[in-house]
Formats: structure tokens, C-alpha cells, sequence
């Protein structure tokens, strides 16, 4: 598993302090804010034997601290199922209690970073799921009872996704091409399968996110009304498979093929895969039969 090229230092934590392996693989991103304002305490404390707890990385300023290699397991979550499954990053505050806020080139470090992990482990887009079942990004307030990573921090977990993101799914800005003179003999061949100005294929950050956002709206509705889908177990599980591993597999596969094949409509199937990911987990969250092994969390 590779590790972010971004890391200015590597400071260990004590093996006391974390997991060796995993037992699941990574589906998502903890954040957690420091509670000091000092980069370097952070793996001072995780360095020290019998501690009890750990997270990957930490952040500030533009500078990157690494204390757990992302294919072991930290204790960052206070939940040892969201532990197997994610990878945490500390935040150092810029000011102390009660406020806790984090200064903006934290921040945008931190925006690189979760980009540069989602990227290298194929999160695709990345959202803020505080109820997700696997969610893509989420704080350690949304696995345990805690106040990290604080409410400034906290409010701006959208904001994190939507510029992380953008790093790794840039808007295209197409460039004009000319279009040579037909020649008046010659008759002109009738386009095909290639769109039209006013209906051009992919969508645009903007319409990507409402329709997420009618998604989420719906399982709200359904939540308010107390509507649950009967599901048996056996189809629970083959829906969850098919969510967590056989989208997300053929999404990796074909953006692999498409870079050595050049094959066509790369972020259109991209697009197309998450937002049937987006719909399984709704109706994963709606259905009546549930897995204890997403729906009830535990403690190790």
C-alpha cells in the first residue's frame, strides 16, 4: 500500500499505540482536531508507549506528519469497525479553548491531503456522511461520544469535501476548435452519437451535487415518514457487496483500461458508478433487515 508523497516527516508511534493489518479495507476519512496548537506534540504523545490511541497523520501549516502507516489499523475512532476501515488525521488548532479554530494554510493542507489519500485508495468522490454506512469522510464526533474535532472545524467538513474534490476532479474547460471549411462537392456526413450542445454528457460539480443532494433528500423523507424497504438478509448482503466492492472495482478497472487503451467516457462512468453507489446505500439505510456489522458499532 503506497503512502502520501506529501509527508514532510515520519514520526512512529509506539507499536503499544496501534494495530498491525487491517481487517477491513480503507473506505474512508476521520478527522480529528489536535486540541493544541503544537504539530510536534501530537507525535510526541503518540510515541510514547501505552498511550492508547494514535491516527495516521497530522497537519499544520503546510507541514504533514505521518505516525502510522495507512495499512495499519490507528485507534482513532473511539469504534474499533470505524478503526479497520478508516484513516484519521490530526488537526493542529490555531487557538486554543473554547474555540478551537484552525488557520486557513492548515486547512488547505489539509484539503491536499484528504485528496491525495482518496485519490491513491479509490474513494471517488468523497462526501461528509456523519450517518454514512461506509462514509467517505466524517469526524470523530460522528463514531463516539467526543467533541473532536471541535464545532469550527466541524462545520466546514462540506467545504473539505467539495475543494478536495475539486483537486481531484477538476473542471473541464473545453477549448474552441476551429471547424475547416467543407468542401462544397463533398457531402457533409451526419454526426453520430456524439451529443449535442444543449445536452453535452458528464455533469458539472454543480449539477453532480444536487443530484447527491435529491438522494439524501428522499432517504430524509423516507426517515420522516418511517419508510423502511423489507429486505431479506441474503439480498441485504449482496446489495452491500455489490456497493462496497463490485462498483467500486469495476470503477478502478475501467479507469486503469481507459488510460491504457484510450478508451472514451472515463468521467462518465465515473459519474455514473457513484451515483448508483449513492442510491444502494440509500436504500441500504432504508432497509428493514440490517447488518449488525454496519448498524450496531462497538467499541474494542
Amino acid at each position: 500500500m503506497s503512502q502520501s508523497s506529501l509527508v514532510s516527516k515520519n514520526w512512529w508511534a509506539n507499536q503499544t499505540n496501534y494495530t498491525p493489518g487491517r481487517q477491513d479495507t480503507i473506505h474512508g476519512i476521520v478527522i480529528h482536531h489536535a486540541a493544541s496548537t503544537s504539530l510536534d506534540s501530537v507525535g510526541q504523545v503518540f510515541s510514547q508507549a501505552g498511550r492508547g490511541g494514535s491516527a495516521h497523520y497530522g497537519v499544520k501549516g503546510n507541514q504533514i506528519h505521518q505516525y502510522v502507516r495507512e495499512e495499519d489499523t490507528a485507534w482513532h475512532c473511539g469504534d474499533w469497525l470505524g478503526n479497520c476501515c478508516t484513516i484519521g488525521i490530526e488537526t493542529v488548532n490555531s487557538t486554543g479553548s473554547p474555540d478551537w479554530l484552525v488557520d486557513e494554510e492548515t486547512f488547505n493542507t489539509l484539503v491536499k491531503l484528504v485528496a491525495d489519500i482518496a485519490k491513491r485508495n479509490n474513494l471517488g468522490r468523497i462526501k461528509f456522511e456523519p450517518d454514512g454506512v461506509y462514509p467517505t469522510l466524517s469526524a470523530h464526533r460522528d463514531w463516539s461520544p467526543t467533541y473532536c474535532p471541535g464545532d469550527y472545524l466541524y462545520s466546514r467538513m462540506n467545504e473539505l469535501a467539495e475543494k478536495a474534490n475539486k483537486i481531484n476532479y477538476p473542471e473541464k474547460q473545453p477549448e474552441p476548435t476551429p471547424k475547416p471549411e467543407p468542401k462544397q462537392d463533398e457531402p457533409q456526413p451526419t454526426p453520430c452519437c456524439t451529443g449535442d450542445s444543449d445536452n453535452p454528457r458528464g455533469l458539472s460539480d454543480e449539477e453532480y451535487q444536487k443530484i447527491l443532494k435529491d438522494i439524501e433528500d428522499i432517504k430524509d423523507k423516507a426517515k420522516e415518514q418511517n419508510v423502511m424497504i423489507p429486505m431479506s438478509n441474503k439480498v441485504y448482503d449482496i446489495l452491500k457487496i455489490v456497493a462496497i466492492v463490485i462498483l467500486p472495482l469495476l470503477q478502478a478497472l475501467y479507469a486503469g483500461l481507459s488510460k491504457i487503451w484510450g478508451l472514451g467516457f472515463g468521467s462518465e462512468i465515473d459519474q455514473t458508478i457513484q451515483l448508483i453507489v449513492a442510491a444502494l446505500n440509500t436504500i441500504l439505510g432504508l432497509a428493514l433487515v440490517k447488518s449488525s456489522s454496519d448498524y450496531h458499532k462497538t467499541e474494542k
